[in-house]
């Protein structure tokens, strides 16, 4: 059942009552028209007698029924102003309990620092020994420019590499680290637009920098020169 709709034990006890005043209420009325019916009957049947006897049964007139009683019973008003009570009740202790639940907090995980989320992500590439060229340099540079946008809050996944240069030169790193991050990108391009092939080799070598890399400009670390390639 939903928590909204569920309501405590005194709400029960007053739907309770509200059916046996319905069905006190609905048997009471129904005995008074019946009584009043059987009584109207009667009265229809019986033959008129005069003061020397009985007369005979009249067909020539048209039997009228006695007035019958008309307007709002009221048992019935009573009935009404009872159940709008008790919803009224019920409706007070729903919402009284409802503003006094406080709200559970979800809870906030922490988010993982940029420098570590970056050298999982190289590690775990780095041991994908099997994939192509192509898509080892997308993933590489992929990573390099996720750290770069989270660590410098600059907007590098839809820039081109030349659009970079700008951006590159205002981050605070060294100068051979910027024109070796740029170099390394540069030459990722051939790789992963014109299929040219990397090598093993060269592989280790722009891992070895992106590692390095990640550790030299990390927030609040001595840093770490990597290693360059020749």
């Amino acid at each position: 059942m939903n928590p909204r709709m569920r309501v405590d034990g005194s709400g029960g006890w007053l739907i309770l009552l509200a059916l046996v005043l319905v069905v006190w209420t609905g048997t009471d009325v129904r005995a008074s028209e019946q009584r009043l019916s059987t009584a109207s009957d009667g009265a229809s049947t019986s033959a008129p007698e005069s003061e020397g006897g009985p007369v005979a049964e009249m067909t020539d007139i048209i039997d009228i029924r006695p007035p019958v009683p008309y307007g709002m019973d009221p048992r019935l008003l009573f009935l009404a102003l009872a159940i709008s009570m008790i919803l009224a009740v019920i409706a007070v202790l729903y919402f009284w309990r409802r503003r006094k639940r406080k709200p559970e907090k979800a809870a906030v995980l922490p988010r993982v620092p940029e420098d570590e989320e970056a050298l999982d992500s190289l590690r775990d590439l780095e041991s994908c020994e099997g994939i192509p060229d192509r898509e080892y340099y997308f993933r590489l540079t992929g990573i390099l420019r996720h750290y770069l946008d989270r660590r410098y809050g600059t907007d590098t996944l839809e820039k081109t590499t030349e659009e970079l240069v700008p951006v590159l030169g205002r981050i605070e790193s060294e100068p051979d680290l910027q024109m070796s991050l740029l170099n390394l990108l540069r030459s990722a391009d051939p790789v992963k637009y014109a299929s040219a092939p990397a090598g093993p080799v060269r592989r280790r070598e722009d891992m070895a920098f992106a590692l390095g890399f990640v550790r030299a400009t990390r927030r609040g670390l001595e840093e770490e020169k990597p290693h360059v390639p020749v």
